[in-house]
């Protein structure tokens, strides 16, 4: 990411988290936690900007999510857009189940309740 880059998103995500998180009633859309959100990507700033998303669109509240730090964690592992320090083989079976649950459940919240994925679709 260029420095400019950085700097533009740096000024951003306060905003978009506060949107975020408002607009899920401060809570994880997952477990229902209100410990420790996060205002996570849909699609990850890093897929987007190399697929050619501008910085608004990904900093769209519609590409947003309210997940706590676990449930984040989870999805991005299933995902596997985050160059998270743990690898694949880390996860336990369970949590594997658990991770490809709320890819699942992000997906059908972005569908159903935001009107779609930035394209309009689902992956």
């Amino acid at each position: 990411m260029s420095p400019r880059i950085c700097t533009d998103s740096r000024e951003k995500y306060p905003n978009f988290r506060e949107k975020v998180l408002k607009r899920d009633g401060y809570c994880c859309i997952y477990c229902h936690s209100d410990k420790f959100l996060h205002a996570a990507h849909i699609i990850s700033l890093h897929d987007g900007l190399i697929k050619g998303y501008a910085l608004e669109q990904l900093y769209a509240d519609d590409n947003g999510i309210t997940l706590c730090k676990d449930c984040h964690y989870l999805y991005d592992w299933a995902i596997n857009s985050s160059p998270y320090k743990y690898s694949r083989s880390y996860l336990p079976g369970r949590k594997k189940y658990k991770a490809r649950f709320i890819k699942a459940v992000v997906e059908y919240y972005s569908i159903t309740k935001l009107g779609g994925l930035i394209n309009g679709q689902g992956n």
